[in-house]
């Protein structure tokens, strides 16, 4: 078998309760990493993240990589 070698994730989606607050929130990191992103009302995404709007938030932990700790400090 041949591995072919990719993304380790192809996308991930997440589910807010309240969306716009969550926009609010991933607009700050975003911005500040420099990754662009989309709004397109009834949801956003950014690259291979795309987050709508859920009676049942998701729960997991979603880490971003920043050039160093001043980064981290602007968000």
């Amino acid at each position: 078998m041949e591995l072919k070698r990719g993304r380790l994730i192809d996308h991930l989606h997440l589910r807010a309760v309240d969306l716009e607050a969550t926009k609010t929130f991933y607009k700050a990191v975003l911005d500040t990493l420099g990754i662009a992103w989309t709004d397109e009302g009834g949801y956003f995404f950014a690259d291979e993240l795309w987050i709508d709007a859920g009676e049942t938030p998701s729960r997991c932990h979603l880490a971003f990589q920043a050039a160093d700790r001043a980064m981290v400090a602007l968000v």
